[in-house]
């Protein structure tokens, strides 16, 4: 599969992303938890602003909620910004300014779930993992053709086959970050749940679903 054209698609046009410039572990926490249930636009006009009054984990620790939830205004889900405060006071309390690369010590962090873990994983720590978000969930499901309904099951597949190899072998320590930022892009501006521009997609060529439809 071309993925070394959806890598180069995603850099040229995305790599300018304020969380992505600057990469860390605490900013990936940051940048993923702003980012479920609202768009890269809205991110976008908050994060920075975000990450000068909260630069580190020690700060974000001991901030306050009000503090922490004026400063997430118009970013909306508020539950969000209460997650983000608790996994940080959590972090904080077990590991200091160390945010852990272990997924077992990072599930363990109140606030903290799955994706949230995967993300820092392969994101911030280059290790082989899938952060399978809404829209890793819709593009691998199409591009392999698996053949499930989106929900818990289908996840848990994706990952039983990503684990043993089955498919995005292609994704290893050495490009974890670049593979699935692509994806996640892939997925928010060609590989949308109502529309698909299959013409314009740098992997419709091995696309299941195409060949398909």
């Amino acid at each position: 599969m071309s993925f070394s054209n959806l890598i180069h698609w995603s850099k040229k046009h995305y790599s300018n992303l304020p969380w992505r410039k600057n990469r860390s572990p605490y900013h990936t926490l940051v940048s993923e938890i702003m980012l479920q249930q609202t768009t890269v636009g809205t991110v976008l006009n908050h994060f920075e602003r975000f990450i000068h009054q909260f630069p580190d984990l020690q700060t974000l620790a001991k901030a306050s909620e009000h503090d922490i939830l004026v400063a997430w205004k118009g970013l909306g889900y508020y539950r969000r910004a209460k997650n983000l405060r608790f996994a940080a006071q959590d972090l904080f309390t077990k590991f200091g300014d160390h945010i852990p690369q272990q997924r077992e010590e990072l599930i363990s962090i109140k606030g903290i779930g799955d994706y949230t873990s995967s993300a820092i994983l392969s994101l911030a720590y280059q290790k082989r993992e899938l952060a399978v978000d809404a829209n890793l969930e819709r593009v691998i499901s199409r591009l392999y053709g698996i053949q499930i309904p989106k929900g818990p099951k289908l996840i848990k597949e994706i990952r039983r086959q990503f684990e043993s190899k089955e498919i995005l072998k292609e994704l290893t320590a050495k490009n974890a970050r670049e593979m699935n930022e692509a994806l996640m892009d892939l997925g928010r501006v060609y590989c949308q749940a109502r529309k698909a521009n299959c013409l314009n997609c740098p992997l419709s060529d091995q696309c299941v679903a195409y060949r398909e439809e």
